[in-house]
């Protein structure tokens, strides 16, 4: 299942794990493919949620054979995720 996010020129995909987040990224990529789209590979971003324990160093995720970065934090519409999945630096900024 593909689960996601849009806003104006914005895209969030959402993953159980990371088998199905990389399925997701096929499918987006299909996607974009078909319909000659572009996804700018310089602002895409990774972020794994894992509450109180290490981001694994073995995952890696690509599109387009391209892999991507995975980043700790990441400022979405004004809000501060984090991988611990806290809101707390969103609340106090």
């Amino acid at each position: 299942m593909f689960h996601h996010l849009k806003y104006a020129d914005d895209i969030v995909i959402f993953a159980n794990n990371p088998k199905e987040l990389q399925e997701n990224l096929d499918i987006l990529s299909h996607y974009c493919s078909r319909w000659k789209l572009k996804v700018n590979i310089n602002k895409t971003k990774m972020m794994v949620f894992c509450k109180g324990r290490r981001i694994p160093t073995y995952l890696l995720f690509s599109y387009n054979n391209c892999q991507l970065e995975i980043v700790i934090n990441f400022i979405y519409l004004g809000m501060v995720f984090t991988t611990g999945s806290s809101l707390q630096t969103a609340t106090t900024h």
